[in-house]
């Protein structure tokens, strides 16, 4: 059976080269809307009161206008000004991962959570004590041991906190991974920093044994938590000229694919780095707004995402559905992501995982779109194509409802939605 027909003038074409036989259909469970959503964190630093985190009023309608979550940032013991800024963020459906200090006693950790109130979801150990350690500290694995498990028995051992996450200090590298050790009775998720240098959100890796891949990094952060649920409390891509920077474009492309990859590969939950650029090497333009407060193309990208696929309501669990598709066409590098919301609508998201910038050139480079098919084994009610546009948001276009379509997949996401048969549309 040959894949090209009717639809093909609607979604952009089908040459008779492109054609090929059709997949095996497959069954696929759908994972819920909601669940993917709630994947999605972002840094922040409240406490930095001379930089543009000091413009409160302005963080917080970026953030609620971003849509996310969940927010991650520092205890800053004595700040209440921080704690009324986190409750007003409370207040908007966020909560917080709060990185503990050095010395996390019951009393330190009651205190600010008390300060906090109900924003606080979770305390994280160490930041990446393996390089931020003062040379004074010459044990350094040890004092990262130390404390974690002094921040596991502080909230655990707390009635009021026991109910609270601890998340597993962060390190850089394997070889501290393997300094730390075995964590895995002092934490209940694990916790990387998996930085992609500039490649793309999926790439496998570009060393030995998968260098720099999201499982080669999974894989190094299990030496500590075992088998935990893990998350990516660090990850993004800068937009500045350095050997690891992209240009806004490329941002955009690749921050919405880097939560699907996360998301595809089992993280729990993924805080990109960061919300605003703080200036200044070697981190400061990882934000998805710029120091003037101005969102860049990957945070309007990111919010469009967020907005099409919220299910907010009884719980990430309450959504079901499963799929029975094939792809087929040109599907080399071609990723997916399968979603179902409660009332039975599914998202079949789709994008060619492929590097798209150089930067050591500072050149984009040129990822050919690819033609696929998407044969359904059963009649839907309707199908939509959302696609961005040139300003980083997602725009409708209505498709057949044949039991074929297809598709031009490119290297920005793409997103079907079926309207199931006996549903109305």
């Amino acid at each position: 059976m040959l894949l090209c027909g009717a639809a093909s003038a609607v979604l952009g074409g089908c040459s008779p080269a492109a054609a090929q036989t059709a997949n095996v259909l497959r069954t696929e469970q759908a994972r819920g809307a909601q669940s993917f959503v709630d994947s999605i964190g972002v840094n922040i630093h409240l406490s930095y009161h001379d930089g543009p985190y000091g413009n409160f009023p302005a963080i917080e309608s970026l953030l609620k206008n971003l849509g996310v979550r969940h927010v991650r940032d520092g205890v800053s013991s004595g700040q209440t000004d921080v704690c009324r800024e986190d409750r007003a963020l409370n207040a908007a459906g966020m909560r917080f991962t709060y990185i503990t200090p050095a010395k996390p006693t019951p009393q330190i950790l009651t205190d600010w959570a008390n300060c906090v109130g109900p924003s606080i979801e979770a305390y994280e150990g160490l930041n990446e004590y393996d390089i931020s350690h003062p040379a004074s500290d010459a044990d350094w694995a040890a004092t990262d041991q130390i404390v974690q498990k002094t921040l596991y028995n502080s909230v655990k051992g707390t009635p009021a906190l026991a109910h609270l996450t601890v998340v597993a200090p962060s390190l850089t590298s394997p070889q501290a991974y393997r300094s730390v050790g075995d964590l895995s009775s002092y934490v209940d998720a694990g916790n990387m920093h998996d930085y992609s240098a500039g490649h793309d959100p999926g790439t496998p890796g570009w060393g030995a044994n998968g260098y720099g891949s999201i499982p080669y990094n999974i894989s190094a952060a299990r030496i500590v938590d075992g088998n935990k649920p893990i998350e990516a409390t660090e990850t993004g891509f800068a937009t500045e000229v350095t050997h690891t920077g992209l240009d806004d474009a490329t941002q955009a492309k690749y921050v919405p694919r880097l939560f699907l990859e996360h998301f595809n590969a089992g993280v729990a939950r993924t805080y990109e780095y960061e919300l605003v650029d703080e200036g200044g090497p070697p981190f400061g333009h990882f934000g998805l707004v710029t120091g003037a407060l101005t969102p860049k193309p990957a945070y309007t990208a990111l919010a469009s995402l967020i907005s099409l696929l919220r299910d907010d309501g009884r719980g990430a669990d309450a959504a079901s559905g499963t799929l029975r598709y094939a792809l087929g066409g040109d599907t080399a590098a071609v990723h997916h992501t399968l979603l179902a919301k409660r009332d039975g609508q599914l998202y079949l998201l789709l994008w060619v995982e492929r590097m798209g910038f150089n930067s050591d050139t500072r050149a984009r480079l040129s990822v050919r779109s690819q033609d696929v098919t998407l044969q359904l084994a059963g009649p839907v009610s309707s199908a939509t194509l959302y696609r961005y546009d040139d300003d980083e948001h997602l725009r409708s276009t209505r498709l057949p409802t044949g039991p074929v379509l297809h598709l031009t997949v490119t290297d920005q996401v793409s997103v079907v939605e079926l309207t199931p048969a006996g549903r109305p549309a």
